[in-house]
């Protein structure tokens, strides 16, 4: 965020546009730029206690490394589009220019108020605008239909519909998550090019999730790709349509107001429970054996043990 708030452009440019900060930064400004931001937020951290010893300036130099990467990829992903503005940690709810998304339960309302990571409105042909939400990550959390179908991790989705509500004439172009990490240099022999790292970055750092399979929509984030694109998971098939890559899924305009609503349904369901004080003691379980008890603070006080009976994980 404070990487990116230092290339904001003056009032009334766009993020894409020639003069903007965004399109003539290099990778050593960038580099410049994350080590003096690290460095302040490092003397802050803690009462700088991490700036002492040997093995806290090497969490340092590793921090400052992963934090370069990302910042140089997200770079080129912004130089790659047509992006009109971005926000970033943008809440929605009261006091905001979003409203909050109002939830009717019986005779009274509630309303769901959040932040979201960045927002970007992209331009499209006609003078459009496409929607795109950005969550960023350092764990492996997916982006699943099916978990949107159960009403299980919600957040982005929850996200764009609060957006799209005070932007009639906006579309959706995507919602993803930006995974924040170290490369995988696993195949590297250390004769590799600047050039072989840097696709190599950028196809390590390329957003995940669910795009909008519309043309106008996919080249808003990405003008310029031949086969496959290492700003979004998309690719091109042999006929010249487009299909999801990696961590992707591709949806048409139907199927994404499909999720919309949907997922609007879940969150009804939910206040409603809430509403009606349902407290059942329901930890789920994905697929992969990862459950919502694994980093829960109330562990030691909640007695759910699945040796007892009544005590089952719901599956996502």
């Amino acid at each position: 965020m404070k990487f990116s708030q230092k290339l904001a452009p003056a009032p009334g440019i766009e993020i894409g546009a020639p003069e903007s900060p965004w399109m003539s930064v290099t990778d050593d400004m960038c580099e410049q730029m994350v080590r003096e931001i690290v460095a302040h937020e490092m003397g802050d951290y803690m009462e700088g206690t991490i700036e002492a010893g040997g093995l806290e300036n090497y969490k340092t130099k590793r921090i400052t490394d992963i934090c370069v990467s990302a910042v140089k990829s997200l770079v080129g992903q912004v130089q790659k589009g047509r992006i009109r503005s971005m926000e970033f940690e943008k809440p929605f709810g009261r006091g905001s220019d979003i409203a909050p998304i109002r939830v009717k339960v019986g005779d009274k309302s509630i309303l769901l108020r959040g932040i979201i990571d960045r927002l970007d409105v992209l331009d499209t042909p006609g003078g459009g605008q496409a929607v795109r939400i950005v969550d960023y990550k350092t764990g492996n959390d997916e982006i699943k239909k099916e978990y949107y179908e159960s009403g299980y991790k919600l957040q982005l989705m929850v996200y764009m519909n609060a957006v799209l509500a005070g932007r009639e004439e906006a579309q959706p172009a995507g919602v993803f998550h930006f995974h924040i990490g170290e490369l995988d240099e696993a195949d590297d022999d250390g004769k590799s090019s600047s050039k072989d790292v840097g696709e190599r970055r950028d196809k390590s750092y390329r957003l995940k999730g669910f795009v909008l399979n519309e043309e106008h929509v996919i080249r808003a984030m990405d003008e310029a790709f031949e086969k496959e694109s290492d700003v979004i998971p998309v690719k091109v098939a042999k006929d010249e349509s487009y299909k999801a890559a990696a961590k992707g899924r591709l949806f048409s305009k139907e199927e994404f107001a499909e999720l919309c609503a949907v997922v609007d349904g879940q969150v009804q369901r939910i206040c409603q429970e809430i509403a009606d004080g349902a407290i059942d003691v329901a930890p789920r379980k994905t697929g992969k054996d990862q459950t919502a008890c694994k980093y829960c603070g109330y562990r030691s006080i909640c007695l759910f043990d699945t040796s007892f009976d009544g005590c089952r994980y719901v599956k996502v």
